[in-house]
């Protein structure tokens, strides 16, 4: 019957939702330089020079909505260079399914992806950093839009249910990486600097920026998770953050080379 195929799709779609908010998946994973939680963000002064962190309020979405499509491009590969073996592991590592759904989510308003939850560092309209973080507390809201960012995708042809279906299976399994995340606490998801800028302090001005972000508005503690390969942690041990776990799944690290897991801690 011409409807029965129809039928099936939007039946997986259910389950796909269901999966996808039913658990913490590695969409929760704070893999890159940084951590988060959705605040309202006071526009940031300009750095010297050019160089200027835009934060996008929530509030302003409509008339900021300019930055989120311009630099919409850009976006995955800033996500993409903090834990490239655990997006990897996730999406696949051919991006045929991290591109398409990254961008979705952060043209989309409050996702953990979105251009709402994020500073951005431009140089002359260059792109040149990223820091997308927000409250543990919004955690959980923030995430359960990623479920019909999935299901659309699968809709209009973008992605395969094979695809979704093995994303939502790693995504189960990375989830016993990650720690919770304390209401008190202001996670950084991302943080993350193009290549042709990196030694040029800019990751300690965003940094610098989410904490001050996080102790106005009265948390306790600052959260990030990096991958224990990346040269961030340094940086972050620079900071002032301390490793206070160390997490590992035995079918990433052992099959996929995705390394263990460190969650940083700032006490504010």
């Amino acid at each position: 019957m011409p409807n029965e195929p129809k039928r099936g799709v939007g039946q997986f779609i259910k389950k796909l939702l269901h999966h996808l908010l039913a658990t913490s998946t590695a969409l929760d994973w704070n893999l890159g330089q940084g951590t988060v939680e959705q605040r309202r963000r006071e526009p940031s002064l300009p750095h010297e020079g050019d160089s200027r962190s835009i934060g996008l309020e929530l509030d302003q979405h409509v008339a900021d909505s300019s930055f989120a499509d311009r630099y919409v491009k850009q976006i995955p590969d800033l996500i993409h260079m903090t834990g490239p073996s655990a997006y990897d592991y996730q999406f696949g590592a051919d991006r045929r399914l991290f591109d398409p759904f990254i961008e979705t989510a952060w043209l989309e308003p409050n996702t953990l992806f979105s251009h709402t939850e994020a500073t951005l560092e431009i140089e002359n309209d260059e792109l040149i950093g990223i820091e997308i973080g927000f409250g543990g507390r919004n955690w959980y809201e923030l995430k359960k839009p990623l479920g019909g960012i999935s299901a659309r995708l699968l809709e209009s042809g973008r992605t395969t249910r094979e695809a979704l279906s093995l994303m939502g299976k790693h995504s189960r399994i990375a989830s016993y990486m990650n720690p919770y995340i304390p209401e008190t606490a202001y996670y950084v998801l991302a943080l993350a600097i193009s290549d042709s800028h990196r030694g040029q302090g800019l990751g300690a001005k965003l940094l610098s920026n989410a904490i001050e972000t996080a102790r106005i508005a009265g948390y306790r503690e600052l959260h990030l998770d990096v991958l224990s390969d990346n040269p961030a942690v340094k940086f972050y041990e620079s900071m002032g953050l301390i490793c206070m776990a160390e997490t590992i799944a035995p079918e990433p690290y052992r099959e996929h080379g995705v390394p263990m897991e460190m969650r940083m801690v700032l006490r504010l």
